[in-house]
Order: structure tokens, then sequence, then C-alpha cells
């Protein structure tokens, strides 16, 4: 036993005199940091005893109470003799190559690995998530939307009265519409006296003809007023029929007026 100590003690001092003597500048170190080192190896090689207990004590339960004092005895007389191996080399050896890591240690209140720190894993890179791709979305079409509306102002009527029909024409759309046609035919309980409004108007009979818009543009409105005459008792339906170059089927709206 006696033998085995001193053979330890003798390698922990030749080996740093013989990395020092092999001349490369790698080996050579901050004395101070070895210094330092040595320092903190001799000073806390009492403490590897109590942190081995615990250690084993964690990991096999009873048991580590026979384990721990054995472990810490040999990482304490280890961390004792490399702390003098620096004291004695005045700390010219680096950290990489001093007796401190050459025992495999470190202080008691790290985590101690097998021979040196663990390595760092490598970091694993995240999934980048690939870019949404929105399709391309076609633009709505730009077209006309033509909203009629015929109301009249009394009703119903006696015979020999009069009322007055007002009528808009309005384009909800996002697109001019052309050559915008309004007519109205009055049926015979009503006759048309006048008419007028956005485009003249002319009155053949009991139809009512607006001569045609030549471009409503969008979101404008076209007004027009007729008068008419109660000539007999009846329900009058009065239709109103628009129609323009998007409007190939005209759009036909109704208005009851009753005479009595």
């Amino acid at each position: 036993m006696k033998r085995t100590i001193l053979l330890i003690l003798a390698l922990a001092l030749v080996l740093p005199l013989v990395c020092a003597a092999a001349g490369s500048v790698a080996y050579l170190g901050n004395p101070m940091n070895g210094m330092s080192r040595a320092v903190v190896n001799i000073v806390s090689s009492p403490l590897e005893v109590p942190h081995a207990i615990l250690q084993d004590v964690n990991h096999y339960s009873i048991v580590g109470l026979g384990t721990g004092p054995v472990k810490g005895s040999v990482y304490g007389v280890s961390r004792f003799l490399a702390g003098t191996a620096d004291l004695l080399t005045i700390g010219i050896l680096s950290d990489e190559y001093a007796p401190y890591h050459a025992f495999c240690l470190e202080p008691a209140f790290l985590q101690r690995d097998v021979c040196g720190p663990a390595p760092i894993p490598p970091r694993q890179a995240r999934p980048v998530a690939p870019p949404v791709v929105t399709p391309d979305v076609p633009a709505p079409p730009r077209l006309p939307a033509i909203l009629v509306e015929i109301v009249d102002l009394e009703d119903p009527l006696i015979t020999g009265e009069e009322t007055t029909y007002k009528i808009s024409v309005q384009n909800q759309g996002t697109k001019e519409d052309r050559n915008v046609a309004v007519t109205v035919k009055f049926p015979k309980e009503l006759n048309p006296l006048s008419a007028d409004g956005s485009s003249p108007g002319t009155i053949k009979d009991t139809v009512v003809t607006f001569k045609p818009y030549a471009a409503l543009a969008s979101k404008e409105t076209l007004t027009y007023t007729i008068k008419a005459k109660a000539a007999q008792v009846g329900d009058g339906r009065i239709k109103l029929s628009v129609k323009s170059d998007f409007l190939t089927t005209p759009v036909v709206e109704e208005e009851s007026t009753h005479v009595y």
C-alpha cells in the first residue's frame, strides 16, 4: 500500500515536468490559474468523502454507505496529489494538460463525469415550416349592377284625380353601364300626362319612353317623374322596364294603383 502511494506521488510529480520539458508551448498555461487550481484541489480534497457518500446513497441507497467512503478517499487523495503537483510546478501547465484533468477531477460542488467534462451536444436545428403559398385569387370582375324602383305618391285615386310616379335607376356595380333605356307602360285605368327626368321622355298612347342614358357610372342614380290621371275604376298595374348594353334581358318592376 505504501509503495502504491509513493508510485502515484512520483507519477504526479514527474508527469508535469516531462510534459513541460517537451518544449511545446501548447502545454504551458497561466501560472496564476495553475496556482489557484492547486489551492482549490488541496483545500477541497477532504470534501470528496462526504460528496461521494451522498452520491452513492442517492444512487445505490444503503449500499452507498459502504462504497461512498472508499470512492471518496480515492478521489480525495487524487485531488490532493494533483494540487501538490501544481504547487511543485508553480502552476505552469495549462488546464488541458495539468494533473487536475489527468485525474479527471472537478471541484466537489460540480457534476463529475467519467473523464473530463461531458461533451456539449450539438444544437438541434429547429425544423423550419415551409412557406405558406397562397394561390393567386383572381380579382372579381368589374360589372354593372342595376337596381330599379317605382312608387306612386298618391294611392288610391278617384276617377279624374292625378298622381305622380317616382322612378329611380341606380348602378350599384363597379363598372359603368351604357345606353340605359327606361320604358313605362300604363294600364287602361291610368293615362300618362307628362314625363321628365335624367333624360327626356316622350308619351305615345299609354307608353312613356325615356331617351337612353349614354353612360351610367358606378354608384350613379337616375331619377324620373311621370304624372298620370285616373281614367276608370280598377286595379291599375304600371310596368317599368329597364334595359342596357349589359342588361340584354330587361329588368321589370311593377307598381299597383287602385282607382275607385
